[in-house]
């Protein structure tokens, strides 16, 4: 496996893709050459933007780096233009091509077993290129970040989301279950096994099991999803809008007991009156002791309404009518009644220079009948606040009761659970899936076997095209300036320039008649005609050159052996490939320049000579050699036949070594046939 794909570049990756420019927004902007500021008038940038996004003015694109306010942005480099009061778009990223393509005839050293390696030789491109057969452009629905399946299983204690864990990553604290449907595991209940498969589908704070775990559920994948991202070892990441609009940014999911400690004031029972909402009789068997449970909390759940209120006691007493409970804040209306189950417990307080609104409440254990103490067992969230960036929890009490319990808050990542999964479940992985079928309008080669799939970044097109109006070139120089030249609407950044046997790659259009390229020309012109090469963006490509040959022997033409050809006993274009697939009536050949056939389908040749690749075809003179008798460039190894002539019927559609390969991998071979679609599933880990 080859991979020059990294995080950054990844999540770059998926963006291009999808990658659909908005319509003109609000307003305009203005720009200039020697700053990366981008002053709005009438914009609302922070609605329409977020970091990453790229905002285009014309053909020109930059990344933006901050966003200030709504008329006011930075992009990390200066336009190439000047631009006043212009209009522009939003999009994900500038003007990239990627294809899954299909490529290697040539057997491994032993083809029952994929290679488990890039050979050295293929690994440079060149012999990649020779073997290209043909690819297909990956679109907005083909690629999607992927993580490690981790499938839910019975009887298994899963780890806790927790912050400050600097380990998480290597912990089975999310899992997939049996319906596909993807959680994160926020409390385990101390460690204990999991034995209830969750199946919710709640947002926000989730639901306790009966086995008291808590999972946060975070999306859900359809059939058709793992079919075409999943494989054995990764599972795609699906957004969920629902969960991300419900996610709590620096929410408190989770308090961890770290320490239970001993000795604090604890008691259960049933109230038996309510005097008022600030005073609730309790038992009359509790704690006799004045203040006793004073700076602890009472939780009383209303089994009407099943909600649970928490309250911090402010005092209480024990005399002869009663044991007393006074709160600090008092209950609402219908938050009470006679007969409500209670606990009373240390009140769990929880400090935050940023947060607020988290209510929770501890379990006890050990608690004695005699002198109403216990220990802090785990504590219950009723409502995770928001917006907490650090939290210091307070077991408190009255200042002579309890000792040693040692509480810490978990908290959301930023944006809250859910809102960004990818980061969340420390994804290293992009799953690419597309199909290699044949439709009304393009159809891949058949009859040939490939062994090698990968990733083809920004590739030319093999026709140049003739545009508007001429150029002038000044050798060494950057700029391109045109007469009765159309740029803008000719010419995308991206695409070549070419002139004579040079091209360069545009980088800026200015205008009509003013762009500029990556590298210069050699030449100083003025008013001469020229040619454009594109970025090539068809959604398909073929680069297979199918001969028909009436007269082939198919024994003499093995699969991986160059041959060579013309359209002529020696003479003419030369034709120089790879054997994909040889029968009696049809060749087809890969690492054919377009040039060579001379993109006629009607083109004759002969294929006279045909060199086993191990020995290599051997090139004894110049570097353009032609056909010539046997032995004076080329060593003769087989004829097909005598003056075998064949008609081209198909011509690549790249220009040969065009584009970057960013990615390989081998398989065990593959068979094409126009009857059958071939499922590629890539997993490109970083």
């Amino acid at each position: 496996m080859l991979t020059k794909f990294k995080r950054n570049v990844v999540d770059l990756f998926i963006g291009s893709v999808s990658n659909t420019l908005s319509a003109d927004l609000s307003g305009t902007v203005t720009v200039n050459t020697t700053s990366t500021t981008v002053t709005g008038t009438g914009t609302s940038f922070t609605s329409d933007f977020k970091l990453d996004d790229f905002l285009y003015i014309g053909s020109e694109a930059r990344q933006i780096a901050l966003i200030a306010n709504n008329t006011l942005i930075t992009v990390a480099s200066p336009f190439n233009s000047n631009a006043v009061a212009n209009t522009y778009k939003r999009g994900k990223l500038e003007n990239v091509n990627y294809y899954v393509f299909a490529a290697r005839q040539s057997p491994f050293e032993n083809d029952a077993v994929a290679a488990n390696t890039i050979d050295n030789n293929y690994d440079g491109g060149v012999f990649v290129h020779d073997e290209m057969m043909f690819g297909k452009k990956i679109g907005a629905s083909d690629a999607v970040p992927v993580i490690s399946k981790k499938q839910w299983q019975a009887n298994t204690v899963y780890a806790e989301y927790d912050d400050k864990d600097n380990t998480l990553s290597e912990k089975d604290f999310y899992i997939i279950t049996s319906e596909n449907k993807v959680y994160k595991c926020i409390h385990n209940e101390q460690n204990s096994n999991s034995i209830i498969e969750p199946t919710h589908t709640e947002t926000g704070f989730p639901p306790s099991e009966v086995d008291n775990y808590r999972w946060l559920f975070l999306y859900q994948i359809t059939n058709e999803q793992i079919l075409t991202f999943g494989t054995e070892n990764f599972v795609p990441i699906i957004e969920n809008e629902s969960v991300k609009k419900t996610a709590i940014d620096g929410a408190i999911f989770n308090l961890v007991v770290e320490a239970n400690g001993s000795t604090y004031p604890a008691d259960s029972g049933t109230i038996f009156t309510t005097d008022n909402l600030s005073t609730v009789k309790i038992r009359g068997g509790s704690a006799t002791s004045n203040g006793f449970f004073s700076n602890c909390g009472i939780v009383v759940t209303n089994e009407t309404t099943n909600q649970t209120y928490v309250k911090e006691i402010r005092d209480y007493i024990s005399n002869t009518s009663g044991n007393y409970v006074i709160v600090k804040i008092p209950f609402a209306t219908g938050q009470v009644s006679n007969n409500n189950p209670y606990t009373i417990g240390p009140f769990i307080k929880i400090d935050s220079k940023t947060g607020s609104n988290c209510v929770a409440y501890p379990i006890m254990q050990s608690v004695s009948n005699t002198t109403f103490t216990g220990s802090v067992k785990s504590i219950e969230i009723v409502n995770p606040g928001k917006n907490y960036k650090q939290a210091n929890v307070i077991v408190q009490t009255a200042p002579a009761y309890g000792t040693g319990a040692i509480v810490r808050a978990v908290i959301s990542p930023p944006g809250g659970h859910g809102s960004n999964v990818e980061d969340e479940l420390f994804c290293q992985a992009v799953g690419v899936g597309v199909e290699f079928s044949n439709s009304a309008t393009f159809s891949f080669s058949s009859e040939v076997e490939f062994r090698t799939v990968g990733i083809l970044k920004n590739p030319l097109a093999a026709v140049k095209t003739t545009p508007s109006g001429v150029i002038d070139l000044v050798a060494n120089s950057l700029a391109v300036a045109g007469s009765s030249t159309r740029f803008t609407s000719e010419v995308n950044i991206g695409d070549h320039i070419v002139y004579s046997d040079e091209e360069k790659e545009v980088v800026n259009i200015e205008d009509d008649t003013n762009l500029t390229l990556k590298s210069p020309f050699s030449y100083t012109v003025v008013a001469e005609p020229y040619k454009i090469r594109k970025r090539f963006s068809n959604t398909h490509f073929n680069q297979t050159v199918n001969i028909t040959a009436a007269n082939t022997t198919p024994a003499l033409l093995s699969i991986g052996e160059f041959a060579v050809g013309s359209d002529g006993a020696g003479a003419g274009s030369l034709i120089q490939g790879k054997v994909a697939f040889a029968n009696s009536s049809k060749v087809i050949l890969t690492g054919i320049d377009y040039d060579q056939c001379r993109g006629n389908t009607a083109q004759t040749i002969l294929l006279n000579d045909v060199q086993i690749e191990g020995v290599g075809y051997i090139v004894q003179g110049a570097d353009t050699p032609t056909i010539a008798a046997s032995g004076a460039k080329y060593s003769k190894v087989a004829s097909n036949g005598t003056n075998a002539n064949g008609a081209i019927t198909t011509a690549p559609d790249l220009k040969l070594y065009s584009g970057e390969i960013m990615y390989l991998q081998n398989l065990l071979p593959i068979q094409r046939s126009n009857t059958t679609n071939e499922q590629i599933r890539l997993v490109i880990k970083f």
